[in-house]
């Protein structure tokens, strides 16, 4: 009898570890991605030297683990910008704001990494650019401008001109822009991430029309252009350097 109920024993202690390890759960990894708001890889950042930058972060969830956290944190940030939240985490699928500010920042580009951590995925590095440009290009553009312009018509000559601000961000104008006279006010768009200016083509007063692109660094700008209806009739293609006057 006491051999009968030993063995009942454990073939009962057999049957319930083999109902608990049937019954145990297997963690599925987390599958997801990190990208922008459009579903783009994580861009190159351009920030302001001065000021605030808001970066939006898309965490997507794909499959697996619907309990699992996805946290990030930026690592490689220069010491003079500095990131609110520094690190943040949160069941997919979810938009994160980072926002960078900075204030005098050194003007470079910076490899960044942001690290995205699951605990049943581990770690996962997502690499990009942070450039620190100027808060606003055509500040040091505004005021008297020294010009100098060469055309393959009018030929090579001197002038002065004004750089005047506008209500529109990294747009300026230039009163007497190639020379073309006061009435000349010609509108420049710069490109702070790539020091690139644009010229829109339009009618710009004293019945010039005009186009053109050019780079800028420091103090200076060059200008290639075309230039129609000028006042003294017919059209030129010329190169127009600009510099800031002490």
């Amino acid at each position: 009898m006491k051999k009968i109920l030993l063995l009942c024993s454990i073939c009962c202690l057999a049957l319930c570890v083999i109902v608990i390890s049937c019954s145990k759960s297997v963690k599925i990894a987390l599958s997801y991605s990190v990208t922008d708001t459009g579903g783009v890889k994580v861009p190159d950042v351009y920030i302001p030297d001065s000021g605030t930058y808001d970066f939006p972060v898309w965490v997507k969830f794909l499959t697996g683990n619907t309990d699992d956290k996805v946290t990030l944190k930026f690592t490689g940030l220069p010491v003079d910008v500095k990131v609110t939240p520094d690190s943040f985490g949160a069941k997919p699928t979810y938009v994160e704001h980072f926002i960078f500010y900075t204030n005098h920042a050194a003007r470079a580009t910076y490899p960044v990494t942001l690290v995205a951590y699951t605990p049943t995925t581990g770690y996962k590095t997502f690499n990009f650019n942070l450039g620190v440009i100027p808060a606003d290009c055509p500040a040091a553009f505004i005021g008297n401008l020294s010009g100098a312009n060469a055309c393959a018509t009018a030929g090579k000559y001197h002038y002065t001109a004004t750089g005047v601000s506008s209500p529109y961000k990294n747009t300026m104008f230039v009163k007497n822009f190639g020379g073309y006279g006061p009435n000349a006010n010609v509108e420049l768009v710069l490109d702070c991430r790539t020091d690139s200016v644009f010229i829109p083509n339009g009618n710009y007063g004293n019945n010039v029309v005009m186009h053109g692109q050019g780079i800028f660094t420091g103090n200076q700008m060059i200008i290639w252009y075309t230039a129609t209806s000028i006042p003294g009739g017919g059209s030129d293609v010329c190169t127009d350097t600009l510099t800031v006057m002490p």
